[in-house]
């Protein structure tokens, strides 16, 4: 470890460290930059060896690896400084224990862009504000609307972000990173079953909280809604063309309280009467149903 310069003020040490002594936490994997990935350094590449460095890094000492630090603000110029061949970096060590480091990266990372949530290749949470609120939550026991007083974001939101971190629909997550649904859509649906969920992601354009209202009532309406006529009747037994004709006899069930033997009874009689007038029979069970309908309506 190389160290040229030690001054030590009110619980903080200012240092210039080996580049290669400082690791960001893809490394060490303690925690993780809440900023998500650290992103373009092509422009801190060029102007750290020509300009210097312009403000420190800000470090704790690894807990077990001597001399080695974890980076807590600054991965972005880390890695520029290895990219460009800068052999050391100014830090300052700061007095914080591993279980603060992420209430500290979100209070000093305030003044800049914080994503909502960063993932990993495989889907996993691990950045953003999402990632800081459920360690704040779940790690370390404080409660939701002392994160909402922390962050002053609402209390309803940092439900989401919390929720969003264990999200069972992992589409949904990268729907989220990508910007295509903001965490207060996600509010709206995270108590959805899995499979509205992916029914709304199946939604053209950006997921808005006003087309999650409006399928959300569509699906309230289609649901409430009566079949009226025998047209209708028929026209729903007819959407069920693809399915097995079991299906259709449970929509002749559900729809007039019919039992099965009945409706069994009705279609072999059907056969029947086709038979007796020379009709030709059939065995598609949409038609049986249709015709069932009919003479039920009649009843």
């Amino acid at each position: 470890m190389k160290i040229t310069a030690r001054v030590k003020t009110a619980g903080r040490q200012y240092m210039n460290v080996a580049t290669a002594d400082l690791l960001i936490d893809q490394e060490h994997g303690l925690f993780h930059n809440i900023r998500g990935a650290v992103g373009v350094t092509v422009d801190l590449q060029q102007s750290l060896p020509k300009d210097g460095q312009i403000k420190r890094i800000q470090v704790i000492p690894h807990p077990e690896w001597d001399g080695k630090f974890l980076v807590i603000d600054g991965h972005r110029r880390t890695v520029a400084a290895r990219k460009a061949g800068v052999e050391s970096m100014k830090v300052e060590v700061l007095d914080i224990s591993l279980e603060e480091v992420t209430k500290f990266m979100l209070l000093s990372a305030m003044r800049e862009e914080i994503p909502d949530v960063a993932l990993d290749s495989k889907g996993n949470v691990v950045g953003g504000y999402c990632y800081a609120v459920h360690d704040l939550i779940d790690n370390q026991g404080m409660k939701r609307m002392e994160v909402a007083r922390l962050t002053g974001i609402k209390p309803d939101t940092i439900s989401a972000l919390n929720d969003l971190y264990s999200e069972p629909v992992v589409e949904i997550r990268r729907a989220v990173a990508q910007g295509r649904m903001g965490i207060t859509a996600y509010w709206r649906i995270r108590r959805l079953p899995d499979e509205d969920k992916r029914e709304i992601l199946a939604l053209k354009g950006d997921i808005t909280r006003k087309k999650i209202e409006t399928y959300l009532q569509r699906k309230s309406d289609e649901a409430a809604a009566p079949l009226d006529t025998a047209a209708e009747a028929e026209q729903a037994s007819a959407e069920l063309e693809h399915d097995p004709i079991e299906a259709k006899f449970e929509f002749i069930e559900s729809r007039f309280g019919v039992e099965r033997t009945q409706a069994g009874v009705l279609s072999e009689a059907l056969s029947l009467v086709r038979q007796a007038m020379g009709m030709e029979t059939t065995t598609d069970g949409r038609h049986v149903a249709g015709e069932i309908v009919a003479i039920l309506e009649t009843m």
